[in-house]
């Protein structure tokens, strides 16, 4: 299901991205930019939108701006009529917003923390103990009228299915948490005014089934068998030792004769990685992208074709009909304007220009320079970025030092053409650039310097949810999550597991496991770009 906002009967789902901070263990922050105010505070005209609380009145002029001169954005009107304004116009209209969402992880409960402006801790609703929630048993918590987030995103946490939704009027806000098989305790907290909401899930143990190819994995865990999910899929858990602690790690063995592996992706507005699984046996978060916009940072190969290019020569997976690559990735690119002489680019590391074929994502910035070529190569528009990749076309984005394409006109015609370095990358069905690379050859590959990922970054030396994917000697794929680890104890990880080679995925609240239906890492996942599932073959497709 797509999240959306929807203030038409005034309703807002809302997906507070998980960050992740630390409970006992880790856990996420996110302030709320944007918020949609109670109606009972608005009064629209053709001329003016003014907003008037109990205390203050602010109007906006169209043409004029805001009535005390602040430089903030202008106020923004839905089709239904509702207005959307920035953080410092609710402060200044002294209106109860919420003004921060937290969560962390303890054991198996997630806790999310809604801090909230302008209320005291009796406007906020609690329980009496536990309520489990099933799939007609929702739980309702109504709080006085609040200015409410913006965001289009649903929280959802797929192991047990939680949507969290507000649905608002001129008089309160309702907090309607509904899904099936999870228990929620709701309290309140002082200084500052906060509403704590524990969810946990009614976990069943996988049944362990002893069959000849449900043997022990290889690596740290001696004597824990894995649950077989399929023929040649098997998964366990198992806990690792770190300076911090134990931290649990969650662990698909994935054989290639007996599955196959695409790449999904939901650059419109995301998607967790459970939806985008659908029917496979397995599943993992997959590239980085752009939070705002869901635009993928990197390379993508589709069905075999190349649809944005390779960037910081960071490491990839691929999957091909002769096994399972995973290198760093570069390229070399020749483009031609009109009739002449194609201009070679090598793209590696931080390369001079980037593309991609992906309609309405988002390519380049303000500082870069963009081509828009239509689908028979004519350009329409070369300019400054960011700009969208028209539908059928391409977008290039180029360091505006290249004066051969700056001066490139509207109406004159570009081709490009490329070849992925290693040449095997090419004959990869799918593929998709994460990175940095973990394990080369059976031995340690951790640089991440040269892959552009700087040392000393929450994403590689805090300890965050880590993901991976890795390949054995003998072919078989390993996608793995790690609670809580660094970047490099996810790479000695590999290495007792005795891959070949190994690159690091997309982690912290991104890093998501689902094995045979199920979230087996988190109970509430955020919206990701990309994911990599894997489907159990027939014999005939086996066979091919």
């Amino acid at each position: 299901m797509r999240s959306f906002v929807s203030l038409r009967g005034r309703t807002c789902r809302v997906a507070l991205f998980l960050a992740l901070l630390t409970l006992a263990g880790v856990g996420w922050s996110q302030a709320v930019a944007l918020r949609t105010l109670p109606r009972a505070y608005v009064e629209l005209t053709q001329e003016a939108v003014t907003l008037q609380s109990p205390t203050r009145t602010l109007a906006y002029q169209y043409g004029v701006g805001w009535s005390d001169g602040r430089g903030d954005a202008p106020p923004e009107v839905t089709d239904d009529g509702a207005v959307q304004v920035s953080s410092s116009i609710v402060e200044a209209l002294g209106l109860p917003s919420l003004r921060e969402v937290r969560s962390g992880r303890d054991g198996d409960t997630t806790r999310l923390v809604l801090e909230l402006d302008g209320l005291a801790r009796g406007d906020v609703p609690t329980l009496d103990g536990t309520q489990s929630l099933t799939a007609s048993n929702a739980l309702r918590l109504v709080l006085p009228a609040i200015a409410l987030p913006t965001d289009g995103n649903l929280l959802r946490g797929d192991a047990v299915r939680v949507d969290v939704a507000w649905t608002a009027d001129e008089s309160r806000t309702e907090v309607r948490i509904e899904g099936d098989g999870v228990d929620v305790r709701a309290f309140s907290l002082d200084a500052p005014v906060r509403l704590v909401l524990d969810l946990t899930p009614h976990i069943d143990e996988p049944e362990r089934v002893a069959t000849p190819d449900a043997s022990p994995l290889p690596g740290p865990a001696v004597g824990a068998s894995a649950t077989r999910l399929a023929p040649g899929v098997h998964y366990r858990t198992f806990d690792v030792t770190t300076p911090r602690g134990d931290s649990r790690v969650h662990v698909t063995d994935l054989d290639p004769t007996q599955v196959r592996f695409e790449l999904a992706l939901a650059t419109n507005g995301g998607e967790t990685v459970h939806a985008m699984a659908g029917d496979a046996i397995a599943a993992i978060n997959a590239g980085y992208f752009d939070p705002s916009t869901f635009t993928p940072i990197g390379l993508r190969t589709l069905e075999g074709v190349l649809v944005t290019s390779p960037s910081r020569n960071r490491a990839v997976v691929g999957f091909t009909p002769m096994g399972t690559v995973v290198a760093r990735a570069g390229a070399s690119v020749e483009l031609r304007i009109d009739q002449a002489s194609p201009i070679p680019f090598e793209l590696e590391g931080q390369g001079p220009l980037s593309w991609s074929t992906l309609p309405g994502t988002t390519v380049g910035g303000r500082r870069v320079g963009v081509l828009e070529v239509d689908a028979s190569g004519i350009v329409l528009r070369n300019g400054v970025g960011p700009a969208l990749v028209p539908e059928g076309g391409l977008a290039i984005a180029y360091d505006p030092s290249l004066r051969s394409l700056a001066l490139v006109n509207p109406g004159q015609r570009v081709t490009l053409s490329s070849r992925l370095a290693p040449p095997l990358l090419a004959q990869s069905a799918w593929a998709v650039e994460a990175g940095p690379l973990l394990v080369q050859d059976g031995v340690m590959a951790f640089t991440p310097e040269l892959e552009g990922f700087a040392r000393g970054v929450r994403i590689l030396d805090q300890p965050t949810q880590q993901a991976g994917l890795g390949v054995m000697p003998d072919g078989r794929v390993l996608f793995v999550v790690a609670d809580a680890m660094i970047a490099e104890e996810l790479a000695r990880l590999f290495l007792d597991l005795g891959v070949d080679r190994a690159l690091r995925l997309d982690s912290g609240s991104s890093a998501t496991l689902v094995a045979d239906g199920r979230t087996v890492n988190r109970v509430v996942s955020r919206r990701v770009e990309s994911a990599i599932l894997a489907f159990p073959t027939t014999l005939a497709e086996s066979e091919r």
